[in-house]
């Protein structure tokens, strides 16, 4: 199983818009998508998501 807790990217500009979209919420200092197939999305992008 893949943990979809991730820090926060160290982009402050990239924070915000996710935030701001909706896309991610806050988990005691960790970012977690609240939508699964934005992973794929977001791994593409080299926003690092470990296995």
């Amino acid at each position: 199983m893949h943990s979809e807790r991730q820090p926060p990217p160290t982009d402050a500009h990239v924070y915000a818009s996710l935030r701001r979209r909706l896309l991610v919420l806050d988990d005691d200092g960790a970012c977690r998508l609240r939508v699964p197939l934005m992973r794929r999305w977001l791994v593409q992008r080299a926003w690092t998501i470990p296995d």
